[in-house]
């Protein structure tokens, strides 16, 4: 097997779900009079579609640039970013005239007027006159990220933190804590409006999505892929049990106690296999205990759920899961 073929990463299915569903819901929030948006995320919680999707495509990152970088080498790695950079900043500039062009010729033609009573001005309501009307201003705006309409932001904010993947991978060759600590900063600095992104030429907008904060979103799924960060345990038992109690968090799956405990103390839980079943002899349970539950990177898909649920709870946690884990396990333990 050469390099070329061990840097290549199937894709995970999973991702490609949670990426799909998250385009669907934002499709949905974005469609008018439309009573659906009623049940989207954002309504249950602090967190959307976007985010949903955000962080998903820095798992996906991981997956795809991640080996490059490993096997190739940083230069190389680097060189496969600003390729890819390159291909998302055409794409948006080729979807901006598309969409720009396309609209001012049915507006222009009263079409939507004449078969469907619309009136909207959607050329003015998406910040498109200055196309037309300030064409010497508009055109370097565009092609230089200074101009950024209305709902044309994403692409923009994804060429800007692709740009940031090959420092976060130089930094993470010497310290991983660094690197994180380096995308907690610059969200911080976000937040006091120290890093932002001009809109455009002629007033002080800024970018609706600054990347300088959506990056710490993005590059969370990216480390969850890497391994940077343990991911959670999976979780396979009945979660919605644990919904209602105080602690706000999911029951754990099936589980192996460690038999090292001395007799009447609470078990001390880990993890099993893949086949999840219990580990009941102490050589078993000594090994499985003394790992840490980094998942393979094709499991850390898994953590794409923690944006719909919470973080998996220990046994003990809550109420349900006392009552659970003390008919599960005998109430006293060999020692080891």
């Amino acid at each position: 097997m050469n390099a070329l073929s061990q840097a290549k990463r199937p894709r995970d299915p999973r991702l490609d779900f949670f990426r799909g569903l998250g385009m669907f819901i934002i499709y949905v929030a974005h469609v008018p009079w439309n009573w659906w948006t009623l049940w989207i995320p954002a309504r249950f919680g602090f967190s959307d579609a976007t985010e949903i999707f955000v962080f998903c495509s820095g798992m996906a990152s991981a997956i795809a640039f991640g080996k490059i970088f490993d096997v190739h080498g940083w230069a190389m790695g680097a060189a496969r970013i600003l390729h890819r950079m390159w291909q998302v900043y055409w794409a948006h500039i080729g979807q901006f005239l598309v969409i720009a062009v396309g609209l001012a010729i049915v507006q222009e033609s009263g079409f939507l007027n004449r078969c469907c009573n619309l009136t909207e001005d959607y050329v003015g309501s998406l910040n498109l006159l200055h196309l037309y009307d300030n064409t010497a201003v508009a055109l370097p705006g565009i092609l230089t990220l200074t101009w950024v309409p209305n709902y044309f932001d994403i692409l923009p904010m994804y060429v800007v933190i692709l740009s940031l993947i090959p420092l976060m991978m130089l930094v993470a060759r010497y310290s991983v804590m660094s690197a994180l600590a380096l995308s907690v900063g610059l969200w911080f600095a976000a937040q006091f409006d120290l890093l932002s992104l001009p809109a455009e030429p002629w007033s002080d907008r800024e970018w609706f999505f600054n990347p300088f904060a959506w990056q710490m979103l993005f590059f969370t799924g990216f480390a969850f892929m890497r391994g940077w960060i343990p991911a959670p345990p999976r979780s396979t038992g009945s979660w919605w049990r644990c919904a209602p109690s105080s602690c706000w968090s999911r029951c754990p799956s099936p589980i192996s106690a460690s038999t090292r405990m001395s007799s009447g103390s609470r078990p001390s839980v880990t993890r099993s296999g893949r086949s999840g079943s219990r580990r009941n002899s102490a050589s078993s349970a000594t090994s499985t205990s003394s790992r840490s539950p980094i998942l393979p990177g094709s499991r850390r898909a898994n953590t794409a759920s923690t944006f719909w649920g919470t973080a998996p709870c220990g046994a003990g946690s809550c109420g349900w899961c006392r009552r659970s884990a003390s008919s599960r396990f005998p109430s006293s333990w060999p020692a080891s």
